[in-house]
């Protein structure tokens, strides 16, 4: 009866595990992917201000393309594009990153071009 028992436990650890594993390395790929989006802005935050102009960020922009990777949906959340200042300002726009119903936010903040990428980002 006990062995029963365990190979009923058994099964059902192997049923459910996959399942997590699935969610977690999903999880880990949406974050990749959105650390990597908020270091690419980074970089053309510091371009706009060492060429002293302003830089647009899009998705086919001439300025700073962002690349996103297959599967992956990118959305301004205000406006249609985001821009860096020669300043070192912006228009403080920021983006949503979704894959398979998980989507993280990345914020720039419209004085110091700080990049955050954070969690429950907004329909």
């Amino acid at each position: 009866m006990e062995l029963l028992v365990v190979l009923a436990i058994i099964g059902l650890i192997t049923l459910l595990l996959p399942r997590g594993f699935d969610n977690l390395f999903d999880r880990a790929s949406i974050d990749s992917v959105a650390h990597s989006i908020a270091g690419k802005l980074r970089d053309c935050a510091l371009e706009a201000q060492l060429q002293q102009r302003t830089v647009r960020i899009g998705l086919s922009s001439k300025d700073c393309a962002l690349q996103v990777p297959p599967g992956y949906q990118l959305r301004f959340e205000d406006k249609d594009t985001l821009s860096f200042h020669g300043d070192g300002s912006s228009n403080g726009n920021g983006l949503v990153i979704a894959h398979d119903g998980d989507q993280l936010g990345i914020s720039v903040n419209r004085l110091t071009t700080e990049v955050t990428v954070f969690a429950n980002a907004h329909n």
